[in-house]
């Protein structure tokens, strides 16, 4: 997928994630703003290739939440992003989903962007 078509996939999982949070299904928003930030993922990784990365969004999270080439800020922001609801239906993740993948997206779009000039 072209960068402007990755920005476009983003763009609508991030809009499907607000329309979801706004009427109240905080499940659907996390796992859009998930599939969100795997898709920024997809195309960091196709540039700074990373081994072990998995290929799906979630273990792609995870191992950014390890990786310490970015900012502690970041690797937080998808710790709470990649946690899962526990055996009794509770979560204790991130209340913000948007504003959780928003913050990886800006970052792994400004590593690209640098690794492009």
């Amino acid at each position: 997928m072209s960068k402007d078509g990755t920005l476009e996939a983003i763009g609508r999982e991030m809009g499907i994630a607000r329309a979801a949070l706004a009427a109240g299904n905080s499940g659907k928003a996390r796992v859009c703003a998930r599939r969100a930030v795997g898709t920024a993922i997809s195309l960091m990784l196709v540039r700074f290739p990373k081994a072990g990365w998995g290929t799906d969004a979630m273990s792609r999270i995870v191992s950014l939440s390890s990786d310490q080439s970015f900012s502690q800020e970041v690797r937080d922001a998808a710790g709470r992003l990649s946690r899962r609801i526990d055996e009794h239906f509770r979560y204790d993740g991130t209340s913000d989903p948007i504003s959780d993948a928003l913050l990886i997206i800006q970052s792994i779009l400004a590593l690209v962007d640098a690794g492009d000039s």
